[in-house]
């Protein structure tokens, strides 16, 4: 089975758990007025899950490259370890959403500075990277 990862939607999580900010915009909102609304579940289900990235992380090849891959276990762990099933607003001045926020925003810079990549994970492979929106 061939599965693609989807780049576009891993940014995308990364810059929510990197932002304090974003969190607050997101997981706070009543989305009143059509304001954007989303959560810690949310945000991490497009990360791992609807990406697909937890599948080529625990499909025994490489996503991108030892040390990426490994962070991105770490971040899943951090992540894990907070308790999302409170108030937003204390899930996000949870103090071990300091470090996700640092370990996202590492791993956010350091996909958006590798080239377009197509890397075989045992049966899954990678699209390639999507031009984000504010570079067209």
């Amino acid at each position: 089975m061939t599965a693609d990862i989807d780049i576009a939607l891993i940014q995308g999580g990364l810059a929510e758990f990197s932002s304090e900010e974003e969190q607050r915009r997101l997981w706070l909102s009543d989305g009143q007025n059509g304001a954007d609304v989303g959560s810690f579940t949310e945000a991490y289900c497009y990360l791992f899950d609807d990406s697909r990235l937890g599948l080529g992380l625990d499909g025994g090849g490489s996503v991108f490259d030892p040390a990426t891959d490994d962070a991105f276990r770490r971040l899943d762990g951090l992540l894990a370890s907070v308790d999302d099933k409170r108030d937003p607003s204390e899930v996000i001045a949870d103090k071990k959403m300091i470090g996700v926020r640092m370990l996202a925003a590492s791993l956010l810079q350091r996909i958006e500075n590798r080239p377009s990549f197509n890397v075989d994970m045992g049966g899954l492979r990678t699209l390639p990277m999507r031009q984000r929106s504010d570079e067209r």
